[in-house]
């Protein structure tokens, strides 16, 4: 068994009227349980650490706060934010956006949707001069 001096063990001075070779014994079963709770909590943080890191970037994957959004479809931010006041953008409704208390996202399936009506008028202009 291994013994651990107390005063060592603790961080303190030796009190005065205390034998110098007061300690404890560390029974190693004692030790190696500790250690297994503590790799099993340990794990256990990490794991739900993980999961919450995972669910947390792929909901915000899926959107886009103003300034992105607006490098997204080729505008300024200034351009997007006056589009939200306005209700136009190049012309038409801008595209959907969510308030969440200050903060202004878009959805990417939301941009892709807006972008695709002008490829789709693009398409039919492009038809009709051939």
């Amino acid at each position: 068994m291994q013994t651990k001096n107390l005063h060592e063990e603790i961080g303190v001075a030796k009190l005065d009227g205390l034998p110098s070779d007061v300690g404890i014994e560390a029974s190693p079963q004692t030790e190696w349980y500790e250690k297994d709770e503590a790799e099993k909590s340990k794990d256990a943080l990490l794991a739900k650490k993980k999961y919450e890191v995972g669910r947390v970037s792929r909901r915000r994957s899926n959107r886009h706060a103003s300034d992105a959004a607006a490098e997204y479809l080729g505008y300024s931010p200034a351009t997007l934010r006056n589009s939200r006041s306005s209700g136009l953008l190049a012309g038409v409704q801008g595209p959907p956006y969510i308030k969440i208390g200050l903060r202004v996202y878009y959805l990417q399936s939301a941009l892709d949707e807006w972008l695709a009506q002008f490829a789709e008028q693009t398409c039919a202009s492009d038809d009709k001069a051939a």
